[in-house]
């Protein structure tokens, strides 16, 4: 995947959207920088770089 596409993908991630993670399952994000949230995991906050996870495909929304 090419940063331009990179970029995209991590575009598509808002505030109060639904993810899976591949190791933590369903959260949502609950805020969002330029390239990291925050997201809650059943009541745990964990803090993603999207820019990594985007470009392994470890995180995905969950609509």
């Amino acid at each position: 995947m090419d940063i331009m596409e990179v970029k995209k993908q991590i575009a598509l991630f808002n505030e109060g959207d639904n993810i899976l993670h591949e190791e933590f399952g369903p959260g949502k994000i609950i805020s969002k920088g330029k390239t990291v949230v925050d997201a809650d995991f059943n009541g745990e906050t964990k803090k993603l770089n999207l820019d990594v996870l985007v470009k392994s495909g470890k995180i995905q929304k969950n609509d």
